[in-house]
């Protein structure tokens, strides 16, 4: 909220010295980040039962989106908490109706968390640990195609803002970055990422790396039906990928190989 009242201050000015001070002081105020609070021990998050996941989504579903069953991350995979084990996922949530979305809680029992197709909407993914870059990006974003309510939180400072398009595309990304020289390193790995069609982003349920509920700072899915989600051009997406590469180049990011 911080950043999107910066941006639409009619003294907003990018050259101003202290533009990224104050963006950045939003963005921790925004998600509640502190050094305690990083520094606290991880518990983990209660998992939510089979009624509230069916209620969950076919709230999801009233409001125009698809939701995904995705696997909770408590479940001992590689893909925990991230990604869908339902086979044909993407065409079978696409066309579920409500009487197979409720199914789900059964024959997806390990998928309590919940994600969201792409196509219609699309989420600026900005997968970057630096907080004063991630701050940086969201402000570009947001100067870009103006405010949206849609911001979810996973790991902070990263950041995910959610649009709705034209017409569905195919993803667009910038290159897999890394700051540093350990290419083991998953902490050091920058990337700006357009998830678009085919391609579905966690809005609900618990992260595998914090334990944590998935957030929405200022309002979610569950309160904005998809056609009241600003529209944002192809041209304009594609504007902003070029732009993020550039700023993570330029803080020193290079091409993980």
């Amino acid at each position: 909220a911080s950043i999107t009242s910066i941006a639409a201050n009619p003294d907003y000015r990018p050259t101003d010295p202290d533009l990224w001070e104050r963006v950045i002081d939003g963005v921790r105020k925004a998600v509640s980040v502190s050094a305690p609070a990083i520094e606290a021990p991880i518990q983990s998050a209660r998992i939510a039962t089979p009624q509230e996941l069916t209620e969950l989504r076919l709230k999801l579903h009233s409001n125009g989106y698809h939701p995904v069953p995705v696997v909770g991350a408590h479940v001992d995979t590689n893909s925990a908490g991230k990604r869908p084990t339902m086979p044909a996922w993407q065409t079978k949530c696409l066309t579920a109706e409500p009487h197979e979305i409720a199914s789900w809680s059964l024959s997806q029992r390990n998928c309590t968390n919940t994600g969201i197709l792409c196509g219609e909407i699309v989420g600026v993914d900005i997968d970057v640990l630096d907080e004063a870059l991630s701050a940086k990006l969201a402000a570009c974003a947001l100067q870009s195609f103006g405010p949206t309510s849609l911001r979810r939180i996973g790991r902070a400072p990263k950041i995910m803002l959610v649009y709705r398009v034209e017409k569905p595309h195919e993803k667009l990304s910038t290159s897999d970055l890394i700051f540093g020289n350990d290419l083991e390193d998953k902490n050091a790995r920058a990337k700006v990422e357009i998830l678009a069609q085919g391609q579905q982003f966690v809005g609900f349920g618990i992260h595998p790396d914090t334990k944590a509920p998935y957030s929405w700072p200022d309002k979610s899915p569950l309160d904005v039906p998809l056609s009241d989600i600003p529209v944002v051009t192809l041209e304009l997406l594609q504007r902003f990928v070029s732009e993020a590469g550039k700023i993570l180049r330029a803080a020193g990011a290079r091409t993980a190989k």
